[in-house]
């Protein structure tokens, strides 16, 4: 009996301590990524991406077809904020890791490239493609990696997840208290035509990049007058079917974290609301 209790007292010795080893291991791992971080900004070097990040950033689609090819545009970026930015080259290297090859394949348009100082910006393309027929409810995935080579190392780590699903637009604000900035992410598993996005946001809170393409490339904007300045305070763009977007907004508090906000939706009008910060809506064309 005695033996049994030790053998059990041992069993449960052992779990606690693997248990502990692992949350100390990735906390360790957290804290050397956030202080390499650290001293990176100190050369003012600043490597960012819409959808990847120094601890791996989920990007997932909860209702893809499953039917074509996907396409994903991924912004990497050299700027701390409006005014702050990387003022040299950076160059970097991308890699893609298919968990799901029996189901989807990939493309790149290419497996490098430079973050210049003309936009403090750039870009690469990925496509997914499924080589069958998925039955709703199927999860797959895929891994991104974009690392910087020169003239410092960093990388930048992203995981997209597609479950294949019902034909709808939405929306997901990626946040966290200190980041400089606010991403509002768009889905689009509409599987033909375009549709219109429209984004009524309250510019006291948070301001429009006005470096990003859905706005550069935008069907219009509205704005509102505050304290004697023109502010932004409407966008509408277009999204291609089976695709996916983000748009960068800048806090004005930089400690809130918006992420946080549970969003109103209303599935009628396919539109969701984000207490007083945004409205976002999605319309077919």
């Amino acid at each position: 009996m005695k033996n049994k209790y030790k053998r059990r007292k041992l069993i449960l010795i052992i779990t606690i301590s693997l248990i502990l080893l692992s949350f100390t291991a990735s906390f360790g791992r957290y804290v050397i990524v956030n202080i390499h971080d650290l001293y990176l900004r100190t050369m003012k070097f600043y490597f960012q991406s819409d959808k990847l990040g120094a601890t791996q950033k989920v990007f997932r689609i909860d209702n893809w077809p499953g039917l074509r090819e996907y396409p994903i545009t991924v912004e990497l970026n050299s700027r701390k904020n409006y005014l702050e930015k990387t003022d040299y080259d950076i160059q970097y290297s991308v890699q893609v890791t298919d968990y799901s090859a029996q189901y989807i394949s990939y493309s790149l348009d290419k497996t490098s490239g430079v973050v210049d100082t003309s936009d403090n910006s750039d870009t690469f393309n990925l496509i997914i493609t499924p080589t069958g027929t998925l039955p709703v409810g199927a999860l797959v995935y895929i891994e991104v990696e974009a690392q910087a080579t020169t003239p410092y190392a960093k990388t930048l780590k992203g995981r997209f997840e597609f479950e294949v699903g019902k034909e709808e637009i939405t929306f997901e604000i990626s946040d966290e208290p200190g980041a400089p900035y606010m991403m509002v992410n768009v889905t689009n598993t509409i599987s033909a035509g375009t549709s219109l996005i429209t984004f009524d946001f309250d510019p006291s809170q948070i301001l429009l990049d006005l470096t990003n393409s859905n706005y550069l490339h935008k069907v219009s904007s509205n704005t509102t007058r505050i304290s004697g300045y023109d502010y932004i305070n409407k966008l509408l763009f277009n999204i291609n079917s089976e695709s996916s977007t983000s748009v960068r907004f800048y806090k004005q508090n930089v400690s809130a974290d918006y992420s946080t906000i549970t969003p109103t939706i209303n599935t009628n009008l396919n539109q969701y609301t984000f207490g007083s910060l945004i409205t976002c809506k999605g319309t077919m064309n």
